[in-house]
């Protein structure tokens, strides 16, 4: 397969897509997540419609990640994360 890049491209994480474990909601959601820079955070609003879903279905997207330790909400923030945490890890 030739991907024809015609604009600005990051690298992601391999291990996430290949997850049996998480949805392509899951997935997609988390890679627009990773495509942001380090200080930009993301509202659940902007998000809704960055992933062109409803507010419903970003906080059950939000929770699978966070269910399978791509992502942790902390005082409001998200930390985005490219390998699932272990229990207790942060």
């Amino acid at each position: 397969m030739k991907i024809i890049r015609r604009n600005e491209y990051i690298a992601v994480p391999v291990r996430p897509l290949r997850s049996g474990a998480l949805s392509v909601r899951a997935k997609g959601m988390l890679m627009v997540l990773f495509s942001l820079p380090e200080d930009r955070a993301l509202t659940d609003y902007e998000l809704v419609s960055a992933c062109r879903m409803t507010l419903e279905d970003v906080s059950e997207v939000a929770r699978e990640l966070e269910q399978a330790g791509y992502l942790v909400r902390e005082g409001g923030a998200l930390r985005v994360f490219d390998a699932p945490l272990d229990d207790g890890e942060l």
